[in-house]
């Protein structure tokens, strides 16, 4: 259902398109974070029972909105640079980390629900706060340099941000995944999809922002040596 509607909307913001059809694709979103809606409606109407002391419709609900929004909101061509991925995802991932730190508050004060649902140690869901702040700052500081990046880049320093910040919210929701907790399962059949997940993580983050920083430099070298030639001259 929701790839039927997403395809509308990206065609709906191809450069080709006349303003009239650009400015139907709020529309077309909307339809899309319904559809997405509707799906995990589905997923909490069903009876699924706890696994571990957590809630396994959280990651459910989890991957049916957030490639939908994502790709809705930073892939929006009729208004986009490239580095404009970055600020958006640095909004996004700053928003994340206010909503940790209200969860942190509610179960601070014995709120039920967060407490089951983040059942693991506190210390893993302040260092997914913490690192989804750490993130947001990085990103924004490659955005403040205000040098042209390859799309590759952004998208992969933007989806590394998150997928790295992610593992210690993992490890706050299912603490049989967490090689630190008692409740630590290293034989259990998440381990696997889960070390795939960790690993594809590090190697994303490692790309994106390691790849922004040579590119970086290299363009305060090249600005650095225009700028003594001019000099010379």
């Amino acid at each position: 259902m929701g790839l039927r509607v997403l395809t509308p909307f990206r065609e709906n913001l191809s450069p080709s398109r006349d303003n009239n059809e650009l400015s139907r694709a709020p529309d077309s979103f909307a339809l899309s974070m319904i559809s997405r809606l509707r799906m995990a409606n589905h997923l909490f109407s069903q009876q699924v029972v706890p696994f571990e002391n957590s809630y396994t419709w959280f990651l459910s609900l989890y991957f049916c909105l957030t490639p939908s929004f994502l790709i809705s909101i930073m892939a929006d061509k009729s208004i986009m640079t490239t580095n404009n991925v970055l600020i958006r995802g640095a909004c996004l991932w700053l928003l994340m980390a206010l909503l940790l730190a209200w969860s942190m508050v509610g179960i601070f004060n014995d709120v039920g629900f967060l407490k089951s649902l983040f059942s693991g140690s506190f210390n893993r869901l302040l260092q997914a706060h913490f690192d989804f702040l750490l993130m947001t700052a990085l990103i924004l500081g490659f955005y403040a340099t205000r040098v042209e990046l390859p799309w590759h880049v952004t998208w992969a320093m933007v989806i590394g941000a998150f997928t790295n910040s992610s593992l210690f919210m993992l490890f706050a929701i299912f603490p049989t995944l967490d090689p630190v907790s008692e409740q630590f399962v290293p034989t259990g059949t998440a381990h696997m999809p889960f070390n795939v997940y960790m690993y594809t993580s590090l190697i994303i983050t490692s790309y994106g922002f390691g790849k922004g920083a040579v590119i970086v430099l290299k363009s305060s070298l090249q600005t650095n040596a225009k700028t003594i030639v001019e000099h010379q001259n």
